[in-house]
Formats: structure tokens, sequence, C-alpha cells
């Protein structure tokens, strides 16, 4: 039973490690899955709520939900991009079943011919309740948007669309890994684990 509470402690420090050390679950939401048919009025819905890849997407937008231009379409973008189909529409991005995870790049462009719209605000809320928040600058060429190191530990992020120009998102990069245990965690735990291994040698000696 010593040797097995050495053992143990031994086991509980290599998964700390192993797990701190834990690769990237990287996922790409490029909602390639949806339908895309061509003609028509060039815009496919697909209601409120969607998921892809592990994430729940939601939008309050009233006209069909979320929307994509179909290839036909003079706004299509070479792939199937998602928006919210109403001035001011917001979207929300949550992990399936719950969860916290981080995001590294979105790509962007508008909705229609303007050369440009406002700002695109995206906020992060993380796991302690804390808001991160970075925008971006958007034209009606898709590209890719990198985020800060800030949005990591999220348990959603979200936005609200130019009242004017509404915004096509594609290609949403996140990370959706187990958190790795925090080194300052891990040392308190090594810190009573080695006196407990210790203890057992000085025990087995004695014996």
């Amino acid at each position: 039973m010593k040797f097995g509470l050495a053992a143990a402690l031994v086991c509980a420090a290599t998964t700390i490690f192993s797990h701190g050390n834990a690769d990237a679950a990287l996922v790409t939401l490029d909602f390639e899955s949806f339908p895309n048919p061509p003609g028509g009025s060039g815009i496919v819905s697909h209601g409120n709520t969607i998921t892809e890849n592990g994430f729940v997407l939601n939008t309050n937008a009233a006209f069909g939900g979320f929307a994509s231009y179909s290839s036909s379409s003079g706004f299509y973008t070479g792939s199937v991009a998602m928006f919210a189909n109403q001035a001011n529409g917001s979207v929300l991005i949550t992990q399936d079943g719950g969860g916290v995870f981080s995001i590294e790049s979105i790509s962007l462009a508008t909705t229609n011919a303007l050369p440009s719209g406002n700002p695109l605000v995206i906020t992060g809320v993380r796991s302690d309740t804390s808001i991160v928040q970075q925008a971006f600058s958007y034209d009606a060429t898709m590209q890719i948007y990198s985020f800060t190191s800030a949005f990591t530990d999220l348990i959603s992020i979200g936005w609200t669309q130019d009242p004017s120009n509404n915004v096509q998102f594609d290609n949403v990069v996140l990370d959706n890994a187990p958190v790795a245990v925090s080194a300052p965690a891990a040392a308190l735990l090594l810190g009573f684990m080695v006196p407990a291994l210790f203890a057992v040698r000085r025990v087995r000696r004695s014996a």
C-alpha cells in the first residue's frame, strides 16, 4: 500500500504535466456541409440555430436566421459563408454541450458591394466572466483576421453586426482542447506531493 501511494502520486504528477502539454484540437467552421443551390433569390436560409464540428451558432435574425449566398449570387465569395439575415442581427457561438475553448482566426467580408463597413466588434466571455473584445475593419473581399492571445478560456464569443452592412463570416478556427492545468496549480499540487513521497520513503526504511 505504501508503494501504491507513491506510485499514485507519481502517476498524478505525470498526468498533470502531460495535460499541460496537450496538443491543440483545432477545428474549422467552414460551413461547406450546408446546402448551396444556385439560382432563386441568391440567398439560402439555414434557421436560427446551426451546428458544426462540435460548436453551436445562434442568431436572433428574423429573416430566416442564418443565411448564405448561393454560388450564382454576385456577393458569393467563393465558398459558403454565413451571415445573420437582419440589420443589427446578433451571432453567438458556444461549444456544443458547454465547455471552454479559444479562437484563433475568422474570415470576414461585407454582404453587399459597399467597399467597407464599420468595424465589427467581437466579444468573448471567459470562464471567469471577464470580457475580451477585438474590432476588425472588413471590406467586400473575404480576408482572414487573427485574434489576440486574450481570446482563450472562452465560454462564448459573439457580435452584433452593423445595421447598414451585414457581415459574412467563414473559416472560423477554434480550439476545443481541454484546459491545461495552470503552472501555479501544478506547482501547488507538487508541493504537497513531494513531502508525501519522502514520508512514504521514511516509513518504508523504518519498517
